[in-house]
């Protein structure tokens, strides 16, 4: 594979990356709710939602709290904001079939658990 094919199926996966996760396209919206039978995305939600769920819209036609929002981060920044939250994790090593020293296991445990299973 030459450097040019390797770019260009690189920036293929990139457009195709934000179609497959930021949703469906004015078209697309539009041949769904014609399928439907609705005039807009406020019309379908009026009638599939109870209307004490629904949320009251700002002015700019947001649900409150929305334009609060953080703005949207690349899959390059999504992913090393990922790996710098995994790497503040502790590793630590298993105890599990190892055994356990200095407890007591209650003898209602022992009872009805290791000793009576069924």
């Amino acid at each position: 594979m030459t450097d040019s094919t390797s770019r260009s199926s690189a920036e293929h996966h990139q457009l195709r990356f934000v179609d497959r996760h930021i949703g469906p396209d004015a078209d697309a919206v539009a041949t769904m709710l014609g399928v439907i039978g609705v005039d807009s995305l406020e019309e379908l939600a009026a009638k599939a939602l109870p209307a004490g769920i629904l949320d009251a819209l700002t002015g700019a036609g947001l649900a409150p709290g929305l334009d609060e929002l953080a703005a949207p981060a690349s899959e390059e920044q999504s992913l090393a904001e990922l790996r710098a939250l995994a790497d503040t994790n502790t590793v630590a090593v298993s105890m599990i079939g190892q055994g356990y020293f200095d407890t007591l296991t209650p003898a209602v445990l022992r009872r009805n658990i290791l000793e009576n299973p069924a």
